[in-house]
């Protein structure tokens, strides 16, 4: 299959499927129990991240308060948190900093505050999921991402204290990441939501389906679905999503309103 590299960096394999087919996830290995396995997955995860757009410094947006000294302190917090040669670490680190330029695009105001929360918002991965994906295995999935993010929130706080960063810019960054998988209130709660969930679809996507397969993938586009805001979703129409992931925001959105995650 001929390869392609979106526009966001990342690189895939278009789909060969014909049209109104369902893709298949390409090259998914099953497990002993019958699911992707995901630590198994996770160097192919790596490969395709590797081209991603947001490592390149160079091209990194900024507004006056990325370019202050405390965002500065917070960059090279997360960047330091980041150096595990895990396949799943350097994917998350990935996220993070596309998220926080999504943010960027969308609110170009944007306080300190909410952009350190950009790149802290997953950092609880780290712990719980730095060499394995749990989330597939959810019994109850918005209690588990819930859940997921206070333990982000908790960790947030705890790193960017340790990094010498004001206690009152600290609770707003964990208030943030805390909130960050339920419902936004404000312009800048809801810029970061959209951001993480576009970064998902177009950054990581690609790999979630590959890792995972058609089924979860369809659940997790439906979930990031469902918290993207009204005001960001004309932005999918130009979104650059490989074809099998495309598809499925093409199947879900019909059904947002009608059917549970």
């Amino acid at each position: 299959m001929p390869h392609t590299t979106w526009l966001d960096g990342s690189a895939g394999h278009e789909n060969q499927a014909g049209e109104g087919a369902e893709p298949v996830a390409r090259d998914l290995p099953a497990s002993t129990d019958g699911r992707a396995g995901a630590h198994r997955n996770a160097p192919r995860c790596g490969e395709w991240v590797d081209a991603a757009e947001c490592w390149d410094e160079t091209r990194w947006r900024r507004n006056e308060a990325s370019r202050s000294e405390l965002f500065e302190m917070a960059l090279a917090a997360h960047a330091s948190m980041h150096t595990s040669p895990l396949p799943w670490v350097r994917v998350d680190r990935a996220h993070a900093l596309d998220t926080w330029q999504r943010l960027l695009v969308l609110c170009p105001d944007a306080g300190v505050e909410v952009q350190i929360a950009a790149l802290f918002h997953d950092i609880n991965r780290l712990i719980d999921e730095a060499e394995e994906r749990l989330e597939h295995r959810a019994s109850n999935y918005q209690a588990f991402k819930d859940d997921h993010a206070q333990r982000s929130a908790e960790l947030a706080y705890e790193a960017l204290e340790m990094a010498g960063l004001p206690k009152q810019l600290t609770r707003r960054v964990a208030a943030l990441a805390a909130r960050h998988e339920g419902r936004p209130e404000g312009l800048e709660e809801s810029a970061l939501a959209d951001a993480d969930a576009l970064s998902f679809l177009s950054l990581l996507g690609p790999g979630y389906a590959d890792a995972f397969g058609i089924d979860q993938a369809r659940r997790k586009v439906r979930h990031t679905l469902k918290r993207l805001g009204a005001q960001s979703r004309p932005g999918l129409v130009k979104a650059r999503l490989r074809q099998d992931v495309r598809w499925l925001v093409d199947q879900s959105i019909p059904t947002l309103s009608t059917e549970a995650v």
